[in-house]
């Protein structure tokens, strides 16, 4: 049995690259796990390697992973827009040329992650398009918007809006055959950050994509309301974040395990969602009135988190009662150094069956008759 393992290694080592011998399936699925520019590194191995790349099934655009060939700081925008701009061709030159080497027929993550405004909107377009031909099934669009300071012009700030038109009408993209169209079926996980977006947009993500099981919205300020209504959806985590136009949120009959909002006080209406356990709510005012709205949900939940509260939300123990399923509890919370943590007490007291707590605490200290954070 050693001689023959010696033997077979003898033999891999003369052909010096058994790597290469296997089947492109195998080669293509390691390369996917590589960063972009890792990836596309390895066509200069051989003939063999020359366009294993372009089959990947990961495409992640996020700049950060660019070892600096792509950046775009803070200082940058500030100080140089002509670089800024810049920059900004130069990420859009590295996405659309990758794109067009591209010889997949599916794709399983696609992600676009760089500072880009609505003049952008024809290549970001394109690139939806291509998801979508794509099947992607996770689909992250990220573009890190920063609002700069006078004198710019309106145009290099102003966000990019996610256009319906693109959703409704496939056909009229007359680059890519109607044919291929299959719309976002296969989509399971959706993030929209720093994207507008209407409500008829999610709505029909959340209609029309039969797997989509996570969405993310965040930063959007067209968003005014969001509905998830319906046991046939198959959604199970929600995330919106800082869309300070948002007025009210419906999730009625539905299947959602999580839900996870940051921002100022809005209407919010749960109803029947069996499968909720997990709640994580932060903002800085009326904190109290958010919660009576989750009141119905109360019994079922098994992990809450109350994050950027203020003492003057006094806490109330029969705004909790029902907390008897609670088994992790986090409490993030905003004091003066003259305020006692003790008004906390009725809300670990509704939950007897308690098993995890965490208490961060942020204190403010009076300087110069301005409250500050430690």
């Amino acid at each position: 049995m050693e001689k023959k393992r010696v033997r077979r290694t003898a033999n891999c080592s003369e052909n010096k690259d058994c790597i290469s011998e296997l089947p492109d399936e195998i080669l293509v699925s390691i390369l996917s796990r590589l960063t972009l520019r890792e990836a596309v590194v390895t066509s200069v191995l051989s003939r063999r390697w020359e366009y294993l790349w372009a089959s990947i099934y990961t495409l992640d655009f996020d700049h950060r992973k660019t070892s600096g060939k792509i950046t775009l700081t803070q200082s940058i925008k500030l100080e140089c827009p002509e670089l800024t701009e810049t920059e900004r061709k130069r990420y859009v030159n590295w996405v659309n040329c990758v794109l067009g080497q591209h010889r997949g027929t599916t794709i399983d993550e696609f992600r676009i992650w760089f500072d880009l405004n609505k003049s952008y909107a024809r290549d970001i377009n394109r690139w939806i398009k291509f998801a979508m031909q794509k099947r992607v099934q996770r689909l992250e669009i990220h573009l890190s918007g920063f609002r700069p300071c006078n004198p710019w012009p309106a145009s290099c700030y102003t966000t990019y809006t996610f256009p319906y038109q693109l959703l409704l009408y496939p056909q009229l993209c007359s680059d890519i055959p109607w044919h291929t169209f299959v719309g976002f079926k296969s989509l399971k996980d959706l993030t929209l950050k720093e994207v507008n977006v209407s409500c008829e947009v999610l709505e029909y993500f959340l209609a029309n994509c039969p797997n989509l099981e996570r969405l993310v919205v965040h930063e959007s300020e067209h968003l005014k309301k969001l509905r998830v209504v319906g046991s046939s959806l198959p959604l199970k985590h929600l995330w919106v974040s800082f869309c300070i136009g948002l007025k009210s949120i419906k999730i009625c009959d539905t299947n959602l395990v999580s839900f996870k909002y940051v921002g100022p006080t809005t209407r919010l209406l749960v109803n029947n969602a069996p499968l909720l356990v997990d709640v994580s709510i932060s903002h800085g005012m009326y904190s109290n009135f958010m919660l009576r709205q989750l009141s119905s949900c109360f019994s079922q939940l098994q992990v809450l988190t109350l994050s950027k509260w203020h003492l003057q939300d006094k806490i109330k123990r029969r705004l909790f009662t029902g907390l008897k399923n609670l088994k992790k509890l986090v409490l993030e919370i905003g004091v003066k150094d003259d305020e006692s943590l003790l008004l906390f007490t009725p809300l670990i007291k509704a939950c007897p069956y308690l098993q995890i707590f965490v208490f961060k605490v942020r204190v403010f200290l009076v300087i110069a008759n301005s409250y500050i954070y430690i």
